[in-house]
């Protein structure tokens, strides 16, 4: 059975930022005194970790639960920080040896409220997987994020163009086969994949081919379409594997008003 840790940091340049911040009576105040002073440094910058959740297990929406049932506190801490260059970081480590090949690894659904709170909040969002990893090279590895509109009944394609300033990857009719089995329902679909990439290439693709996100999203929500978006990792080539889901492309999946984004992994 893998871990899952959720650590959740403030992130600046600055040490001395962070050092104000805890000793500041509102922040001991909000996450209490063994926080003070664990302070590291990592990469070029340092962090201040202020809260932590370990999960074993694969129903990973226990997670992101715990983080919205202390929304009060994110927001509070929000308003300590906003002048301070100080940054919001979620970061989720999979660990416990697993085998990529055998054994799954946990995905994610990052629902429209958690992505809200992680607009609110100004946070992004790591992933990192410590696993055997099954391919020795990067020749294995696979990435990609796709938006999907769909609906029940028929949609405008021509009006879903024009909201979004994009043309879809393709579009499906309800009853259509989709390799073997065939569509539940009509869609519009923007796709973008890689070989040889981590997400965050296909990531920043999606968000230069939706020129409109904010105006489709409106679209959507006011004809009661469904939406959501899938980013994939395949191909597991390292021990330690890292992506960054950065504050643009939450901000990006809120302005399209999706219902989730689902984090599939696989080895």
């Amino acid at each position: 059975m893998c871990k899952v840790t959720l650590t959740c940091f403030c992130v600046s340049s600055s040490h001395s930022s962070l050092e104000h911040l805890a000793s500041s009576p509102a922040y001991r105040f909000l996450f209490g005194l063994e926080h003070l002073n664990i302070i590291c440094g990592y990469l070029n910058d340092y962090r201040l970790e202020f809260l932590s959740f370990i999960y074993s297990g694969y129903d990973t929406d226990v997670i992101t639960d715990y983080v919205l049932e202390k929304e009060y506190f994110f927001k509070q801490l929000k308003t300590l920080i906003q002048d301070c260059n100080i940054r919001i970081l979620f970061s989720f480590d999979i660990n416990g040896g697993i085998n990529a090949e055998l054994d799954p690894i946990p995905g994610f659904t990052f629902t429209q409220r958690f992505l809200q709170l992680c607009k609110a909040i100004c946070a992004s969002i790591d992933i990192t997987i410590n696993t055997i990893p099954v391919f020795s090279d990067r020749g294995k590895t696979h990435s990609g994020v796709y938006y999907y509109v769909y609906s029940d009944t028929e949609l405008n394609i021509a009006e879903l163009n024009s909201a979004s300033g994009s043309m879809p990857t393709r579009t499906l009719k309800k009853g259509e086969i989709i390799t073997v089995e065939p569509s539940e329902d009509y869609s519009w679909n923007i796709e973008m994949d890689f070989d040889k990439e981590m997400p965050c290439k296909p990531m920043k693709a999606i968000m230069n081919a939706i020129l409109k996100p904010k105006e489709l999203g409106t679209y959507c929500i006011n004809r009661g379409l469904n939406s959501h978006m899938d980013l994939t990792l395949y191909g597991i080539y390292e021990s330690v594997v890292r992506f960054t889901i950065d504050f643009a492309f939450v901000c990006f999946c809120v302005d399209l008003r999706i219902g989730r984004l689902e984090i599939d992994i696989m080895g």
